[in-house]
């Protein structure tokens, strides 16, 4: 592919997980790749994330309330509604964690897919408490993931 620096777009579904997103959105800011943007689509929740949402002062990030609840797959679709042309979705889900350089990662594996791919699929690793790798797979520098 010829882009040199993809551009990311981070779709965050949630729903009354304010606790949850407020880890997965750290995850987020601390990524060491800087061509990205978030959009979080709030599915009605009642917990405070609406008020935690719209204190949120980041260029980056853009946010789309829904008035009433829809389930995962409307919030999830607003968020892919908000994909400009060119850029590439990742979509997480409010208890997502990434390391901090997955999103250099990904955009890396992007550069050397060819034009034509319009889908790509990572797969996970799954740690305990105590940082124990317990399944999915781990990403080994060096190796094309």
């Amino acid at each position: 592919m010829d882009t040199p620096n993809p551009n990311l777009v981070v779709c965050i579904t949630t729903f009354n997980r304010r606790y949850l997103l407020e880890r997965t959105l750290k995850s987020v800011f601390l990524q060491t790749y800087p061509h990205y943007r978030v959009v979080i689509v709030n599915d009605a929740s009642s917990d405070g994330t609406k008020e935690y949402l719209d204190a949120l002062d980041d260029p980056r990030v853009t946010v789309v309330h829904h008035e009433k609840n829809r389930g995962y797959q409307a919030a999830r679709n607003s968020g892919m509604k908000q994909v400009r042309e060119g850029e590439w979705a990742i979509l997480f889900d409010d208890d997502d964690i990434f390391t901090p350089n997955a999103f250099t990662k990904i955009a890396r594996a992007i550069t050397e897919v060819p034009p034509d791919t319009s889908v790509i699929q990572f797969n996970t690793q799954f740690r305990t408490q105590t940082e124990e790798f317990v399944g999915g797979y781990q990403f080994k520098d060096g190796e094309k993931e």
